[in-house]
């Protein structure tokens, strides 16, 4: 299966990564397309649940209409009887972008190395956090997430195997799936 995000998520604000275009010897480049092999299974995997996520994969892979229709996106209606629109995983509404970009930064701000963990130094430059970069991404990660959870939702008797078919409120399981309430849990800037 293609990945469902590529290097053109990662040109739009608010997830610009500069050097994201794959090119001969363009190592950043090289970096970013491991990130997202590692972190797209990582998200579908805790949005969707395992179960879920087989079939989402294995939909995709035969071009199943239930499983391209939550790649490409479409109308619901949500419970208060609003008509809303899941916009799909396309290049600047791509919820997986938004999860991999803020782990990119994260595991970015040091370098490790055989002695320890490094902070570069920036000749002409001064350091500054990209902590703020990171809520903003999180947060816009979490309206896509709200969509996709409600598009899921309202359309639930197509998918039972959905870890939120159960509920609206994701909240609701908080006890035991705590990674797919990570997925909802907006971040401020003090990190919490």
């Amino acid at each position: 299966m293609p990945y469902l995000t590529t290097y053109l998520d990662f040109a739009k604000k608010p997830i610009i990564l500069p050097n994201a275009v794959p090119s001969t010897g363009n190592v950043e480049a090289t970096v970013i397309q491991a990130d997202i092999e590692m972190f797209e299974p990582m998200y579908l995997k805790k949005i969707f649940g395992k179960p879920f996520y087989d079939l989402f994969i294995a939909g995709l892979d035969a071009e199943t209409a239930i499983y391209t229709d939550i790649r490409d996106g479409g109308d619901y209606v949500d419970i208060y009887g609003i008509t809303q629109e899941w916009q799909g995983f396309g290049v600047g509404h791509n919820p997986i972008a938004c999860y991999t970009y803020y782990n990119i930064l994260d595991n970015n701000e040091t370098i490790t190395t055989g002695i320890g963990e490094l902070k570069p130094n920036i000749e002409n430059g001064v350091r500054a956090s990209n902590f703020m970069k990171q809520v903003v991404a999180w947060n816009t990660m979490v309206d896509f997430n709200e969509k996709l959870h409600g598009y899921l939702y309202a359309n639930r008797d197509s998918y039972p195997t959905y870890i939120g078919v159960n509920s609206y409120t994701p909240y609701a399981y908080y006890s035991y799936m705590k990674d797919w309430i990570e997925l909802f849990t907006r971040l401020n800037k003090f990190g919490f």
